[in-house]
C-alpha cells in the first residue's frame, strides 16, 4: 500500500510540473506580437498550430499562406528588405502580382526562384545562376 501511495504522489508531482509548463507556454503564446492580423498559435486537436482567424494555416488557401509568409518574412528582418521565395515556378500570375504589390508596399525586394529550361526568364530585372555561377 505504501508503494502505491508513493507512486500516486510521484504521478501527482509530475502532473503539477506539466501543468506549470503548460501555463508558462500559454502565457508566452498570449504575449506574442505577431506580424499578421488574425494570426495566432492555438491548441487545435491536442497540438499547437499556427492559425489565421482560427483556421489552421495548413487548411488556408495558397494565397493566404503566401500573404502570411510574406508578412512574417518582412517582419523578421526590418533592415534587410529582401524576401526569398523558393519554387516561384508554382506561383500563378495573380500570386506574382500579390508578391509584387506587397514588396512594393513594404519597400522590399522579392527574390523569386524560378526554374527555366532555356536559362532566360525573359525579364531584365532577373539574373541567372548556372552550376553555382552567375551567368547573367
Amino acid at each position: 500500500m505504501q508503494e502505491l501511495a508513493a507512486l500516486v504522489q510521484k504521478a501527482e508531482d509530475k502532473t503539477a510540473v506539466i501543468e506549470m509548463y503548460d501555463a508558462m507556454k500559454r502565457g508566452l503564446l498570449e504575449g506574442l506580437e505577431l506580424p499578421v492580423e488574425g494570426l495566432s498559435v492555438e491548441e487545435i486537436g491536442g497540438e499547437y498550430q499556427v492559425a489565421v482567424n482560427g483556421i489552421p494555416l495548413t487548411e488556408c488557401s495558397a494565397s493566404q499562406k503566401l500573404k502570411v509568409g510574406m508578412h512574417i518574412a518582412l517582419a523578421m528582418n526590418p533592415t534587410v528588405r529582401v524576401v526569398l521565395i523558393r519554387e516561384g515556378s508554382l506561383l500563378d500570375a495573380e500570386s506574382m502580382a500579390l508578391v509584387s504589390e506587397m514588396a512594393t508596399a513594404h519597400q522590399a525586394q522579392a527574390w523569386i526562384e524560378v526554374v527555366s529550361d532555356d536559362g532566360d526568364p525573359g525579364d531584365d530585372r532577373s539574373f541567372v545562376l548556372e552550376e553555382g555561377e552567375l551567368k547573367r
